[in-house]
């Protein structure tokens, strides 16, 4: 059995020795099940160097693998980090998805061959769609004059990567998402975790919303409205959280398809 750990690095490692020893790979955020494979634990990714086991998969397959450092590799990492974002990651899926490219090569993955690839990409571009919504759809409310707070609705783990986008439209601010059970931050490009408590005051502004709720109904052509149309820009499962969509969800339930 070889385990890895949830990174980019920890997963190619895996995909790789699992080639070469024909084991069976297991992350270790998901245990097998009790004594499945009971010490017997034969390579840990983690402590595996690159370097070293892509030449022995090389020969092992008679193949070659300097696209890994290429564009087509930087794609493949990218698509492993975006899929380990999704909640919840499915490590026999990455596994599977990286493990087709390295035997059939990197387009067969990234052209989605086959259906694990078609699945580990269409996963990768629901986070890269969650960002670029939050984009549009966060509102930020100010604590003071240099931070900026905000509580979204995320479904996967983001946060620090819509942080880092709105970065540029607020560089010398404080910019703060509150979570779950915390709140992450982002100022002077340093990342931290912080308790939300002190944030959450600033999240309901009655004024704000009211604000918003008026520009939207001033925008709003009830001749020419489209629920349809409105789900494809405003997804149903935000209607609660944005002002808007509690507007669209009345709409609906007023007016029923």
């Amino acid at each position: 059995m070889i385990l890895y750990s949830p990174r980019i690095k920890s997963v190619l490692a895996a995909a790789l020795l699992a080639g070469i020893h024909g084991e069976t790979a297991v992350a270790k955020t998901a245990a097998p099940p009790e004594g499945l494979f009971a010490d017997q634990c034969s390579h840990d990714a983690d402590h595996e160097h690159l370097n070293k086991i892509v030449p022995l998969y090389e020969t092992t397959f008679a193949t070659t693998l300097s696209w890994l450092e290429e564009a087509p590799g930087l794609q493949l990492k990218r698509l492993i980090q975006l899929n380990l974002r999704h909640n919840p990651p499915d490590f026999p899926l990455i596994l599977q998805a990286v493990s087709e490219a390295l035997r059939h090569g990197p387009q067969y993955c990234l052209q989605c061959v086959s259906p694990a690839a078609r699945k580990f990409t269409n996963r990768a571009n629901a986070v890269q769609r969650e960002v670029q919504r939050m984009l549009g759809f966060i509102r930020f409310v100010p604590k003071d004059e240099q931070t900026l707070v905000a509580k979204p609705l995320l479904f996967h783990h983001t946060a620090d990567l819509i942080l880092r986008r709105f970065q540029g439209r607020y560089p010398a601010h404080k910019l703060v998402l509150i979570l779950d059970n915390c709140a992450v931050s982002l100022f002077h490009q340093q990342l931290s975790k912080e308790p939300a408590a002190p944030y959450l005051p600033y999240i309901k502004d009655p004024a704000a919303e009211e604000l918003w709720r008026r520009y939207y109904q001033s925008q709003y052509i009830n001749s020419r409205k489209n629920i349809p149309l409105a789900r494809q820009h405003i997804p149903q499962k935000y209607w609660d959280w944005l002002n808007e969509g509690q507007m669209l969800k009345t709409e609906k339930d007023e007016n029923p398809e």
